[in-house]
């Protein structure tokens, strides 16, 4: 590793230690941040930081990469409870759709499952098992795996068995899943991508359509016209995969695009939660502002595309890099995690960005 890539790690980690500090958060939410560092590590891998090199630590990683490959980091951290310490360990991979570590995963994650294991009744591994696994998957955290089984049911390579007189059920691989097995690693990749443009446009459209009705009642409310039904073809399997294909992508168009067909005017409500947000101290205080609580909804709507969609296929896939508008902001980020955490709605961000753009890696069709 080179003395300016390592300078870079060293950077994030003092930003991280000198946050939580700063925040003085307790000794779980510091436990649960590091446990799960694989979210402000995706975010500042992508963003604009205040290091020397004026460029996000994904292009400076990637200068000089080979055709077809992408330079990725991985980020392990060693937590010593007792001590409240840790130590972190960064390795740099050459990643291709030949040789990708979501391949190699997805053959550790089935080869597991050749005998059943509990799960919960939303396709989540349970006990000592998922511990395991999670340890030893590319990215070291549960979110992860607990994606990744979702990818393997999607495909029907893992078969539920369902308990009467259990409150869990058990998942083992299915006949499809030994048959995943035999393929090429490049077979296998391509076939996880297909599942995970299924997944998003599935969730993505659950999600759009539970909020539906309230979108409409706010709109109204807001001396505005609500279209009558609000259209789910931007989240189409079709759409996605053409966003996966192109070079690069509009985010903002495409949003703008979705909320018109809605009748909401995007960057009116993006505007007035940036400038109204940071001032309501609480949830109530936002439901007495309508218009600040349609703001709200348009900010989760983006944030869910993020979530189902921009992360996966940056963070895990490696086939897009999204840009971000504004700097990495670590202090908003914990806050953010910790609040996630606690389910709370997050209505005080410090800076709340979403990607504005994406391009994609040289892995990215292949």
């Amino acid at each position: 590793m080179s003395k300016t890539t390592a300078t870079l790690f060293t950077e994030f980690e003092k930003d991280l230690l000198k946050n939580m500090q700063e925040l003085e958060i307790s000794k779980p939410q510091k436990e649960y941040v590091l446990k799960n560092i694989n979210i402000p590590f995706s975010k500042w891998l992508y963003s604009d930081t205040t290091n020397s090199s004026k460029e996000t630590p994904y292009a400076t990683l990637n200068t000089n990469y080979n055709k077809g490959t992408v330079v990725f980091p991985k980020l392990h951290i060693n937590l010593n409870k007792t001590q409240n310490t840790f130590v972190s360990k960064y390795n740099l991979y050459e990643i291709t759709a030949k040789n990708h570590p979501m391949v190699d995963d997805s053959i550790k994650l089935l080869k597991n499952l050749s005998k059943k294991i509990p799960c919960s009744k939303n396709n989540t591994l349970l006990g000592q098992t998922k511990a395991t696994l999670t340890e030893e998957m590319f990215f070291e955290d549960a979110t992860y795996l607990d994606y990744l089984t979702n990818l393997m049911l999607t495909l029907n390579l893992i078969e539920r068995h369902t308990k009467k007189t259990s409150r869990y059920d058990s998942i083992k691989i299915s006949e499809a899943g030994k048959e995943y097995l035999t393929l090429s690693k490049e077979a296998k990749f391509a076939a996880l991508k297909k599942a995970a443009i299924s997944y998003a446009s599935y969730q993505l459209k659950t999600a759009l359509i539970s909020k539906a009705d309230m979108l409409a009642t706010l709109i109204e409310r807001t001396n505005e016209k609500a279209n009558e039904k609000v259209s789910l073809d931007f989240f189409s399997e079709e759409r996605l995969t053409s966003l996966l294909t192109a070079k690069t992508v509009n985010l903002e168009a495409y949003y703008d695009e979705i909320f018109s067909s809605m009748g909401i005017d995007r960057k009116k409500y993006v505007n007035y939660f940036n400038s109204k947000a940071s001032k309501v101290n609480s949830m109530e205080a936002a439901f007495e502002d309508e218009k600040l609580f349609l703001a709200i909804y348009v900010m989760d709507i983006q944030n869910m595309f993020d979530t189902y969609f921009v992360n996966p296929f940056s963070y895990y896939f490696m086939t897009l890099v999204p840009t971000y508008s504004a700097q990495f902001n670590c202090q908003s980020t914990i806050m953010e995690m910790l609040l996630a955490k606690e389910n709370k709605r997050m209505c005080e961000h410090l800076s709340y960005s979403v990607p504005i753009a994406l391009t994609a890696t040289p892995i990215a069709n292949m």
